[in-house]
């Protein structure tokens, strides 16, 4: 199966979805299995975490923003 998502940097707390991938579509990442919450177009990202207001987000290794509101796993 081809790969359907990717980790750019280990520090990292997104995913890239490499396809679309659509609401309730299991991942399995790091030994572990999440649903997808909403659907992620080919491009965008999705959290491998649950995310806090003020918790950052981090992207290519930096912090590229803050969560303005608490973000659930896989949205």
């Amino acid at each position: 199966m081809a790969t359907r998502f990717l980790k750019i940097h280990p520090a990292d707390n997104v995913l890239v979805a490499l396809t679309d991938l659509k609401a309730g579509e299991k991942i399995i990442y790091n030994n572990e299995t999440f649903q997808l919450v909403n659907d992620v177009p080919a491009k965008h990202k999705f959290t491998d975490q649950s995310l806090s207001p003020e918790e950052e987000v981090r992207m290519y290794g930096i912090l590229v923003g803050k969560a303005m509101q608490a973000i659930p796993k896989a949205a």
